[in-house]
């Protein structure tokens, strides 16, 4: 009988801990309960490519932050071989870092993010934002920059650690 009874009063936790979280993200995070309400979730995307010749490698890219109005949601990061961190800075802000020692080649780095609008912000009709009719408005704007800048880069290398000689390599 008691054995009984631990199963039924587990069973019982796990429903209640179950209902308690979808009624969170309910109220709180203001995700649909049913399935014809509905919520505006956009999905942002960037893509860092380059190339590199076996050097050493870091890259920064500035990650949104949370602001008035705006939830941040789901947040990936998908990288193949990279090291990764997600850093603080003092301002406030936040950077990703993916950093490889040796890398050849073409690379690819790709960052997702959800973000929705805030339960006690979000306005009863959302509307998703205009595309623009042109992806790349700035490729004609491009060479005449890079000829003209000293940094269009968005890499730099790491530099190789000088070790002690009782340590090194």
């Amino acid at each position: 009988m008691k054995e009984k009874l631990k199963v039924y009063s587990v069973a019982c936790l796990l429903a209640v801990v179950g209902i308690s979280m979808a009624l969170y993200k309910h109220f709180a995070l203001g995700l649909p309960l049913l399935p014809n309400q509905k919520t505006a979730v956009w999905t942002l995307e960037a893509k860092v490519e380059f190339e590199t010749s076996g050097a050493p490698v870091l890259v920064s890219l500035a990650l949104p932050d949370t602001q008035q109005g705006i939830e941040i949601g789901n947040e990936n990061y998908t990288t193949s071989g990279y090291g990764f961190a997600e850093i603080d800075q003092p301002d406030g802000s936040r950077r990703a870092q993916w950093t490889r020692r040796d890398v050849t080649g073409k690379q690819v780095l790709y960052y997702r993010v959800q973000v929705y609008p805030a339960v006690l912000d979000q306005d009863p009709e959302v509307h998703a934002p205009d595309t623009p009719r042109h992806r790349n408005t700035t490729a004609p704007r491009l060479p005449p920059l890079r000829h003209c800048s000293t940094r269009f880069m968005r890499y730099r290398p790491i530099p190789k650690p000088s070790w002690p000689s009782c340590c090194g390599p």
